[in-house]
């Protein structure tokens, strides 16, 4: 499903939602305790009676800004001749040890963010969709009496979740609109005699419109009429906290697992973005073979690997040895690949191929299971 939206809706409505993001704030006291409290009779608690509400001076208060002053903690210093500090907690009115435990809270920190292209938004039925694209409001669509819709919902969301009652509340909508009703969203007033559908579209007719809730729209570019009927109504929209700002993802070289020498997933290890089966078959019927030997091979796990041609095992190839170990620096140049099976050297043809089909070989090997292969010149 996908859903357009408009910037002058954006501008209007929704510019001054706050998205609210919880994050973990901790506020770690001092461990200290006094070995004595008693003894410690003579410090005056005159100066810390305006601060006796200690709940509200020591959290973040709704509406603070970051880099706000919070007082976290009011207490007494004495210091002794021998040169130790020694705390004592003077809001609880008694000579306290002070906490063990850091105080943890939770506040919410507001961020103001505009919808963009990629936002979620969702009906109050479960038809969520993602913001797929931004016109101004001249483009868009309008009624004969003027109005332009806010968002413009694709219909093919309704055949696989069935969410009728999105389509109740957009006649429903449209009908309390019209009259100025409040309308029972209840099943316990309707029957299968007379279904809301049916008395929605009775209201809408009294208000002059389609039985069907459908209207004949205009086109916003050139104002030739449309020939679809285009259902039209009110449905209450929220914006959810899904949004591509949090998620986007992007990667060119990073980090690859040791096994498959493929990247890795996941955003926060700088992972790369999984190309699925859907995917490749997507490619595939627009015939793009080398885009998706470039996905696939050159920018995922491509490797060189050395096959023999005669016996076509991809896991005999070898290097030989030297004459000797005295010999092996100055012979490294003469050191060639032979198979182990064949004992040549000649039958010897490096080839790119993905690594994880070498790892796949391997693994087939070990169940003693046998992978040739036809290398031929082309």
């Amino acid at each position: 499903m996908e859903v357009h939206s408009i910037h002058s809706v954006i501008e209007r409505k929704l510019k001054t939602k706050p998205i609210y993001v919880l994050h973990n704030y901790v506020d770690i006291f001092k461990i200290s305790r006094l070995e004595h409290p008693n003894d410690v009779n003579y410090l005056s608690h005159q100066f810390f009676k305006k601060y006796s509400d200690l709940n509200y001076y020591n959290s973040i208060r709704p509406g603070s800004k970051v880099g706000d002053n919070v007082v976290t903690d009011i207490r007494a210093l004495m210091f002794l001749p021998e040169g130790e500090i020694k705390y004592k907690l003077t809001m609880l009115g008694d000579y306290l040890e002070l906490p063990r435990r850091a105080k943890i809270s939770a506040p919410r920190d507001t961020d103001q963010r505009n919808p963009i292209v990629g936002d979620k938004f969702s009906s109050r039925h479960g038809q969520k969709g993602i913001c797929s694209m931004l016109y101004p409001v001249e483009n868009l669509p309008f009624t004969e009496s003027g109005m332009v819709p806010d968002i413009i919902f694709n219909p093919h969301g309704y055949p696989s979740r069935m969410t009728i009652g999105m389509m109740i509340e957009s006649m429903a909508g449209k009908s309390a609109a019209s009259h100025g009703h409040c309308y029972d969203a209840t099943p316990f007033k309707y029957t299968e005699d007379q279904p809301p559908i049916d008395y929605m579209g009775k209201m809408l007719n009294a208000a002059g419109y389609n039985y069907y809730g459908t209207e004949r729209l205009y086109s916003g570019v050139d104002g030739r009429e449309l020939e679809a009927d285009i259902f039209i109504g009110i449905v209450y929209y929220q914006r959810l906290r899904h949004m591509v700002s949090d998620k986007f993802q992007v990667r060119t070289t990073g980090p690859i697992d040791q096994v498959t020498h493929q990247p890795v997933k996941g955003r926060k290890r700088g992972g790369g973005i999984r190309f699925g089966e859907m995917e490749r078959d997507a490619l595939i019927s627009h015939g793009s073979a080398f885009l998706l030997q470039d996905r696939l091979l050159n920018c995922s796990d491509s490797s060189l690997a050395h096959v023999c041609k005669k016996c076509g095992s991809i896991l005999s190839p070898y290097m030989d040895r030297p004459p000797s170990a005295n010999a092996a620096v100055s012979a490294e140049q003469e050191r060639k690949w032979a198979c182990s099976i064949c004992k040549q050297t000649n039958s010897i043809e490096l080839i790119k191929v993905p690594y994880v089909f070498k790892y796949l070989v391997a693994e087939l090997a070990a169940i003693n299971i046998k992978v040739n292969l036809d290398i031929q010149a082309f």
